[in-house]
């Protein structure tokens, strides 16, 4: 009985130890570069997911001021950035501020979908409201720097199911495959859907990191609709036909009561990059 008491305890402070050296909110930065031979130049995106009413310093300076040093061409935003459970008013402050210095597009989220307040049409009409080109299984051929890039989004369907094959063929029609395309979803875990469409680069969120991570053992402890030990809780991931997933590990740190360990919040930056012997 003494030994289970003292098995017990051990395991318990273990745990207790585990969480607080673990517990580090400060927002990192994550860097992904990808070589392709459909660009000349570079060009840089910054990843955006999951806001959930956080704020980093007084009204996010220390986020928009992250954002400012990367120097981005553009911003994609994969959804959860309004949130009017947590706190609304701060994702709008954000959004007000940010929508100002860079062009932003994004899809929603199903924080957004969850129709609390307001209807999943009234939030949407917020995104537009701040000047973000919200993608609602659409795309969008984007000129950046002389280069044109396939921004593509899938919305998140109605009780957060995964996307139909319809959907995803409805937004990719008519895009010039020749081009750098790039798909927005909330969702990293329909992966297999948009496999096999010459996509590039996939962008997702959702996952918060597994929040738990075991530095060098598991990439995440619990993720929903993947559950536990999640495969794709965050990182860059790839798949046989070529197609990256990124997978953001997100912002917020107020939208669920566990707490992160070993899972920084995080800005991912997106560098294109022409393949070596491209480059000019």
């Amino acid at each position: 009985m003494i030994f289970a008491l003292i098995t017990v305890s051990v395991i318990i402070l273990a745990f207790a130890l585990y969480l607080i050296i673990g517990h580090n909110n400060n927002l990192k930065r994550v860097e992904y570069v990808f070589e392709s031979d459909k660009i000349s130049r570079e060009i840089t995106f910054v990843h955006l997911g999951d806001l959930h009413g956080t704020e980093y310093g007084r009204d996010n300076e220390t986020l928009l001021k992250m954002i400012s040093e990367q120097k981005p061409d553009a911003l994609l935003m994969t959804g959860d950035m309004l949130d009017e459970v947590i706190n609304l008013s701060i994702d709008l402050s954000f959004l007000k501020k940010i929508s100002a210095l860079y062009p932003i597009y994004a899809v929603a989220g199903n924080h957004e979908e969850k129709e609390i307040e307001r209807s999943f049409t009234e939030i949407k009409s917020l995104y537009r409201e701040h000047g973000v080109i919200l993608l609602e299984d659409s795309s969008i051929t984007v000129d950046i720097k002389g280069e044109k890039i396939n921004i593509c989004g899938v919305d998140i369907p109605k009780g957060n199911v995964d996307p139909l094959p319809e959907a995803i063929d409805w937004t990719m029609k008519g895009i010039n495959k020749d081009n750098y395309t790039i798909m927005l979803f909330h969702r990293p875990d329909p992966w297999r859907l948009f496999c096999g469409r010459d996509i590039d680069l996939m962008l997702s969120g959702h996952t918060h990191g597994g929040h738990w991570i075991v530095p060098g053992l598991i990439n995440g402890i619990f993720a929903p609709e993947q559950g536990l030990f999640p495969r794709y809780a965050g990182g860059l991931y790839r798949f046989d036909d070529g197609m990256f997933l990124e997978v953001t590990r997100g912002l917020s740190l107020r939208s669920t009561f566990i707490p992160r360990a070993f899972n920084r919040p995080e800005l991912v930056v997106l560098k294109l990059i022409p393949k070596k012997e491209d480059r000019k």
